[in-house]
């Protein structure tokens, strides 16, 4: 049995809706990390360059305060509290460089590269290059002198190494993604539980229908969320619909053990009785009635074999295109074949012209068969049995606004008839006539042949109605719609 304690922390198996989730959700957080993760660097690498700018920067001022003229010279005394500014990184190097007017060389490095400032605003430019073979990132700050014997612009480019700079921004770095790394670790754990208890109803259902026994199709009563609640009412369904069939099979296997029993117990009393027959006029008249047996019983198995082929194919068959009139057609030429002996008279119209329909052949064909047999099982000698395409209209119990368009097949005989209090139950399975009227007309059915053409009508969404045609025979309706 599972417990709460393997769906929260067993692996599930792959393809398994928990271990979907589990995947989206751990790459929906990773997409997270990554864009995080991109904003922590330009984060870093912004919050490193400006608190060391600003380094930069106040040395540069510091230098440029220092700057003086005297006797027509531009002096400049580096004030110790410049450089202390940027010795607060021990491990980076400080380069400086200062032009006077002119762009006139006065102190510092003469080699440090120096941009040309197009336009002097006074405000600092910074900018990255290499000095040295090392990285460095430069200060760039001016001064206008107004002396009375100087006049122009002073400038002081402040450089210093990127070591501690790196330092800052990887400290930084390292530090936010430890910290969203964990908060995705927390949140991807979460997930794991918040998923595993979500879908803990789903693996009530599976407990609650492992722990039944096969025959036990009653509605499940756990209580879902209302998202769930759907597939619950489903599986009833399914449950319920299921355990019809299965009574509907029991009831059906119940009565062909019964018909079949009967019939072969009336062939062996037959083979008894004939055993103690006198004369060959009795005998021969008892071996007339065992090959009667013997043919209701051959009938009877086919019957059942063919109920069974339609009933199974009505679940899984495809739909395909069927010409009716070749379909009928050939039904009847093989019809007049078998019955080429008798005194049977078959005929054949078309009033609805080319007719297609979607469908099943061989479901059809055994239906239409089976009229026909009972057409002739039921009638005269000199029986007249047509087969009809007429154009259909609606039938009843049908949705009025249902717009398609019907056809439908009439197989008309002039038998007897069905009266029509017995119709409806003509169409059950094991239904037949009375024993008396059976006698009458020296025939006893199976009661199989209009509930067969029956399932495959219902397979086909159509209908079947019986009509008792005057002054004598019966009309079967099959009512199709044309898809």
């Amino acid at each position: 049995m599972l417990t709460t304690d393997t769906i929260l922390f067993s692996s599930p198996h792959s393809g398994s809706l928990h271990r979907q989730l589990i995947i989206r959700m751990f790459l929906l957080l990773m997409v997270t990390l990554l864009v995080l993760g991109i904003g922590v660097w330009i984060y870093a690498q912004r919050a490193s360059d400006l608190s060391h700018d600003r380094l930069l920067t106040g040395a540069g001022l510091a230098i440029l305060d220092s700057v003086r003229e005297q006797s027509g010279r531009i002096e400049v005394d580096i004030p110790y509290a410049a450089m202390g500014i940027l010795a607060l990184a021990r491990d980076d190097k400080v380069y400086y460089r200062i032009t006077g007017p002119g762009g006139r060389y006065l102190t510092g490095y003469p080699d440090l590269p120096v941009r040309d400032v197009e336009t002097h605003t006074g405000t600092p430019v910074f900018y990255n290059a290499e000095y040295k073979g090392e990285s460095v990132r430069i200060a760039l700050q001016e001064k206008f002198l107004t002396e009375q014997n100087v006049r122009g612009w002073v400038t002081v480019a402040v450089a210093q190494t990127t070591q501690a700079r790196t330092e800052l921004f990887r400290e930084i770095m390292l530090g936010a993604l430890g910290i969203l790394s964990l908060v995705i670790l927390l949140a991807l754990a979460g997930t794991w539980v918040a998923i595993s208890r979500a879908l803990g109803p789903l693996y009530a259902i599976r407990r609650e229908i492992q722990r039944r026994e096969p025959t036990d199709l009653t509605p499940l009563t756990i209580e879902t969320p209302d998202e769930v609640t759907p597939l619950v009412e489903t599986i009833n369904m399914f449950m319920r619909r299921l355990q019809e069939n299965l009574d509907t099979i029991k009831m059906f296997i119940a009565n062909a053990a019964h018909q079949i029993r009967t019939s072969l117990s009336t062939v062996q009393a037959q083979i008894n009785l004939a055993q103690h027959d006198q004369t060959l006029e009795q005998l021969s008249q008892r071996i007339m009635k065992i090959n009667d047996g013997h043919q209701r019983l051959n009938r009877l198995t086919n019957q059942l074999l063919t109920h069974a082929l339609v009933t199974h194919r009505a679940d899984t068959f495809q739909p395909e295109s069927i010409h009716l009139t070749g379909l009928l057609q050939d039904i009847l030429v093989q019809t007049v074949r078998d019955h080429a002996h008798t005194s049977v008279e078959f005929g054949f119209h078309n009033e609805a012209g080319d007719i297609t329909i979607a469908g099943d052949t061989i479901s059809l064909r055994e239906a239409v068969n089976n009229l026909l047999h009972n057409a002739i099982k039921y009638g005269p000698e000199n029986n007249q049995v047509t087969i009809q395409l007429q154009p259909g209209r609606v039938p009843e119990n049908v949705p009025a606004d249902d717009d398609r368009q019907w056809v439908e097949i009439w197989v008309d005989d002039e038998g007897p008839g069905i009266p029509k209090d017995f119709q409806l139950e003509a169409l059950k399975r094991f239904s037949r006539l009375g024993e008396k009227q059976a006698q009458e007309h020296q025939v006893l059915g199976s009661g199989l042949g209009l509930a067969i053409a029956c399932a495959v009508l219902e397979a086909h969404e159509g209908r079947i109605v019986l009509e008792n045609l005057h002054p004598v025979g019966l009309r079967v309706r099959l009512c199709l719609p044309v898809k």
